[in-house]
């Protein structure tokens, strides 16, 4: 049940890997690799996609409203009332289920906060003592994913 808690995304080399959310039974097994500010911004990140989802989908509430008052014009004419109800159902989750659907600002979100601890956002592997390659990407032991992460003022770049 991979595809349920993980989306595809991409590393900073353009390679495609899977990205675990951390939240339910994920984030409680990775406890000790993933941090409270990662989740915390993953959820704000979720909110902010939710609220603008919302604002994007209000104009086209009449518009479903239009459907599904044609479906129950339709099962007036055919006299089956049952399949006006499953169609506007159907209608109705499938619009809904996009809600739910991880996009690319829960991906951004991790990756800067995990960029900021030094953690693998693929993994979740501390990349806190590992070396910049010459591309200035950290590659991470564990998943072989690369990854720009942000360099601390104490810590000098070598190019």
């Amino acid at each position: 049940m991979w595809f349920l808690t993980t989306f595809p995304a991409q590393d900073d080399r353009g390679r495609p890997i899977r990205v675990p959310l951390p939240r339910g039974s994920l984030a409680a097994f990775n406890e000790e690799r993933w941090h409270v500010e990662c989740e915390r911004k993953i959820e704000y990140a979720k909110y902010q996609r939710e609220q603008s989802l919302l604002r994007q989908a209000l104009p086209t509430l009449p518009r479903l409203g239009i459907a599904i008052a044609l479906c129950f014009g339709a099962s007036y004419l055919i006299k089956n009332s049952a399949s006006a109800w499953l169609i506007a159902f159907v209608v109705i989750c499938m619009w809904g289920s996009q809600f739910k659907r991880p996009g690319p600002a829960e991906l951004v979100a991790l990756r800067r906060a995990c960029g900021r601890r030094r953690v693998c956002p693929g993994c979740g592997y501390v990349l806190e003592h590992l070396e910049p390659a010459a591309d200035l990407l950290v590659e991470c032991p564990e998943c072989s994913a690369a990854w720009r992460i942000e360099q601390r003022a104490d810590t000098p770049v070598t190019a």
